[in-house]
Formats: structure tokens, C-alpha cells, sequence
């Protein structure tokens, strides 16, 4: 069995070859395994001390972001005949000796992919993690929760772990950020996540990446959120807002005929006559909308799945030409 550990790495040349370094040389029930170090655009000598470590560098020559660096992390393993995918960053926050943790569950076969949780019960909050970034990724990873239908305690976690049937199966688009979006797409489509429990350090100098700027990540962590929703539950999500809009018309309406029964004619409100009816339409709309969006998920769904059998056909096919047939 074969094992990737991809390292997504933007400026990282303080910390990367000590993460290189500290990585396991052998793990259980692994018989090969590659560092792939995704360079996402750094303008530093992250790619030389990389490469001078013994790792496989894949560069992007523009910084895309982590979203597109976890792309090409899945694209090589898949075209390099790679079982599971490790992923975990540059910057030595992680330890990686809890690799073992992450894939053994993979190997026999109890979860289809698992990730790692900082937040487990009897942990403590890292003193450099701030109060906010805190309770900003508890926030999240209850709202993951509700709408992927399970508990998720760490939702925002990049230290995570990938067989390669997950990998042929996933269809993220996202570029800011894929953890979510990863989680909710795994999760829709039935695959077992296993939570590890594992340690993390952040240093006092350590700006996120990711993260830095915490308002930021939130709302385009709750964008990711929400297009997910509408591009998987779009009678749901259709129906919710149509439904508040034609409940707002449908109060005007309640007013206005109130109004018009005790004093006999619309006086100065007949504006909000229209507008409660203009509600009421929009409403029943956007209800109708919500119906064909449903039909077309139908397709997407049809979609996803010859997008699974060419992908297993074309890197099955590329397994083949290389010789290798186990």
C-alpha cells in the first residue's frame, strides 16, 4: 500500500525542513510512501530546501490558495498510484508521527477518511490560540455539523487523511478553502469520517494563513456553506427563502385587509398593497424555483458519477501502462 503525505507550503522556508525532517521514516501496513510539497506560489526558497530534503515539489507559479493546493495534492496521488492521502502543513504546528493515528483507521478499512480534532473532550486551548479564532472555529464546526447531520468538533482542521476511493469520489471547486467543503461533500455522499484526536502547537509569531484575518474566513467559510446547501438541498434552500419572503407579503396582506375592513378603503397604506402582493409572487417564484433547481440536482447527481468512472478509468488505465497491475 502506498502513501502520500501532501504539504501544501507558501513561504515556508524557516519551518519546512524541519517538518520534513521530523516526519516518520515507516508506518504500519504502508509499504511505499512520497512527500509531495504543493509550493503555492512562494517567493522565497521554500522549493530548494524542499527539494534539497528529498521531496517531490509540485509548484504553482502564482499563489492559488489552499483550496488549489489540496487540488493537486489529489491530482498527483491519484495519477502516481497513491492508496491514502496525508495531508498536513508546513509550518510544524502538527505532529506528524500522529500520521499512524490518521491513516490506520483507512488501512482496515473502519473509516473511508478521517481528520484530526483539536478540540476533542479533555484537551486545552493552546495559549497562542487566540479567544476569538476559538470560538470562531467552534462556531463553524457546529454549523458543519447541523447540516452534514453529524458531530463535527473540528471542522476547520488541515491535518486530515484520504483513501483513494474518497479521492475519486470528491468534487470540491472551492479555492479559498476546502476543509469544509470537503467535509460536507464527503459527508452528503455517506463516506465514514473518523475524528483523531492530536496535538497542535502555535507559536506566538504564527499568523494563519488561512485564517489571519478571522472575518474574512468566516464569511467565505459561510459563502462555501451556503452554496453547498443550494447546490445540494435546492428545494430546501429555495423553498426556506421563498417561503420567508411570501410570509412577509402574506403579514402586508393581513394588514392591509384589516385596515381595509375597519375603515372602508386602502387611506394612505396602498403602496404596501402592492408590495405585499410584489412579496407574495416573489415568494411563490423563488418556491418554483426551488422545484426545478431539485429536478436539475438530479443531473448533477448523474454528473458526479460518470465524473467518478472516467476519473477511475483514466488513472486505472495510467496504473496499467506503468506495468502495475496489483
Amino acid at each position: 500500500m502506498k502513501l502520500v503525505i501532501g504539504i501544501p507550503a507558501l513561504n515556508e522556508e524557516k519551518r519546512i525542513l524541519k517538518t520534513l525532517r521530523d516526519l516518520p521514516k515507516k508506518f504500519d501496513g504502508i509499504d511505499k510512501y512520497d512527500v509531495v510539497v504543493i509550493d503555492d506560489g512562494s517567493t522565497d526558497n521554500t522549493s530548494e530546501i524542499a527539494k534539497k530534503a528529498g521531496a517531490i515539489v509540485v509548484s504553482h507559479s502564482i499563489n492559488l490558495g489552499e483550496g488549489a493546493a489540496f487540488h493537486s495534492a489529489v491530482e498527483w496521488t491519484l495519477k502516481n498510484k497513491g492508496d491514502i492521502l496525508v495531508m498536513i502543513d508546513a509550518d510544524n504546528q502538527f505532529n506528524s508521527n500522529q500520521i499512524k493515528d490518521l491513516i490506520q483507521p483507512i488501512i482496515h478499512r473502519k473509516a473511508d477518511f478521517t481528520s484530526g480534532n483539536r478540540f476533542f473532550s479533555g484537551s486545552k486551548k493552546e495559549k497562542y490560540m487566540s479567544a476569538t479564532k476559538y470560538l470562531g472555529n467552534k462556531m463553524m464546526s457546529k454549523l458543519i455539523s447541523l447540516i452534514a447531520k453529524q458531530t463535527i468538533e473540528d471542522a476547520a482542521c488541515g491535518f486530515r487523511a484520504f483513501s483513494r476511493e474518497v479521492l475519486l469520489h470528491l468534487n470540491v471547486i472551492g479555492e479559498f478553502v476546502s476543509t469544509q467543503e470537503t467535509l460536507l461533500d464527503l459527508c452528503y455522499k455517506k463516506f465514514r469520517l473518523k475524528q483523531i484526536p492530536i496535538s497542535v502547537r502555535y507559536y506566538k509569531d504564527r499568523e494563519s494563513r488561512v485564517a489571519g484575518n478571522l472575518f474574512q474566513f468566516t464569511l467565505r467559510s459561510f459563502l462555501i456553506i451556503i452554496k453547498f446547501y443550494r447546490d445540494h438541498k435546492p428545494l430546501q434552500f429555495f423553498g426556506t427563502i421563498g417561503f420567508l419572503v411570501f410570509q412577509i407579503g402574506f403579514f402586508i396582506d393581513l394588514f392591509i385587509f384589516g385596515y381595509v375592513f375597519i375603515h372602508g378603503n386602502f387611506g394612505r397604506f396602498s403602496t404596501f398593497g402592492l408590495l405585499g402582493a410584489t412579496l407574495n409572487f416573489f415568494g411563490i417564484l423563488i418556491f418554483i424555483l426551488g422545484l426545478i433547481a431539485d429536478m436539475l440536482d438530479r443531473s448533477r447527481i448523474n454528473q458526479e458519477k460518470i465524473l467518478y468512472l472516467l476519473r477511475k478509468q483514466e488513472y486505472e488505465a495510467n496504473i496499467y501502462h506503468t506495468g502495475d497491475k496489483s
